[in-house]
């Protein structure tokens, strides 16, 4: 089976909203995102929770909350996880989707190493 990441490109001036809104559309998954930091964390709970009055996206910015079905962390990735999201600057071992909004010589750099270790790369913008 070929190794596949999508990177998508956040061209929205609000990329936070758009990124919780490209949350909320999978449904029943495990996933684990990734960021720089506590406060970015903070921010990406703040913005699944204001997606709808209509919907609850359970999340958590916790390590150990396993059964929490969209958690957001800064340091220890959890290795149970069916979808895993990155929005920080670091490359991770393991990741499904690369989300790209503020700083693009990192992520291009990002690219380039998962290129050449062999994965397919399907880049998505966003508006």
């Amino acid at each position: 089976m070929e190794k596949k990441i999508q990177f998508y490109i956040s061209e929205h001036p609000k990329p936070l909203q758009t990124f919780a809104e490209f949350i909320a559309s999978f449904e029943h998954c495990n996933i684990y995102i990734h960021s720089n930091h506590l406060e970015q964390a903070e921010q990406i709970s703040n913005a699944l929770w204001a997606v709808s009055n209509q919907r609850f996206i359970p999340n958590a910015v916790r390590p150990n909350l396993p059964g929490c079905i969209i958690q957001i962390g800064y340091e220890d990735i959890p290795l149970h996880r069916e979808i895993i999201v990155n929005v920080s600057s670091h490359k991770l071992e393991r990741v499904d989707i690369e989300w790209v909004y503020q700083d693009l010589e990192t992520a291009r750099k990002r690219y380039k190493a998962w290129k050449d270790a062999g994965f397919m790369i399907e880049t998505i913008k966003k508006q």
